[in-house]
Parts: structure tokens; sequence; C-alpha cells
């Protein structure tokens, strides 16, 4: 089921990186590409930022520089889309060393 959800992050100069229910923009050295979902590897979320993984590729997104939408919603959208989906706690990390 298609959703209406998207996001869009804060880019370097004017520059935005754009995600949806049919993909996501991602930044390269070149330009953006369009990246759909089932090229994607996996999605890693932390605290602060998500992994995109594709290719031989990994793109950063911070939380903070999200410039439109909401992060629980994209990352709701990621999980949905994406089978290797990982939300990663370094805080639990770090206490279980201890």
């Amino acid at each position: 089921m298609e959703s209406d959800r998207s996001a869009a992050w804060c880019g370097t100069g004017e520059k935005q990186k754009q995600a949806s229910h049919q993909g996501v923009e991602c930044g390269v050295s070149c330009g953006v590409e369009s990246v759909p979902h089932s090229d994607f590897e996996c999605v890693v979320e932390t605290e602060d930022l998500f992994l995109l993984v594709y290719g031989e590729r990994v793109t950063v997104l911070q939380k903070k520089d999200l410039a439109a939408g909401d992060p629980r919603d994209f990352s709701s959208m990621m999980a949905e889309n994406i089978t290797k989906y990982a939300v990663v706690s370094f805080a639990e990390q770090g206490r279980a060393a201890k």
C-alpha cells in the first residue's frame, strides 16, 4: 500500500535529499540519483541518523537536518519498504559492556 508520507533533508547549499514511498534521492559526486527501495541492501537507524546502504555506497541522513516531514514517519516508511532495517542503540551497548 502506497503512503503519502515523505521527508526532505537539508543538503549542501540549496540541495535537498527527498524520500517518498517510491524511493530516496541520494547525493553523489555528479549530482543526485534516485534510488528505489528495492536497491537498498539495508538501512540502519541510530538515535541521531539514518545510514542507507545501496550498491557500494552509504548515504548518511542526520535527523537534525530534516527539513520537512517527521523522522518517525520516515523510519516507518523505510521499515515497511526495506527488508533489512535495523535500529541500533549505542547507549544500550555501552551499558551492556560495563
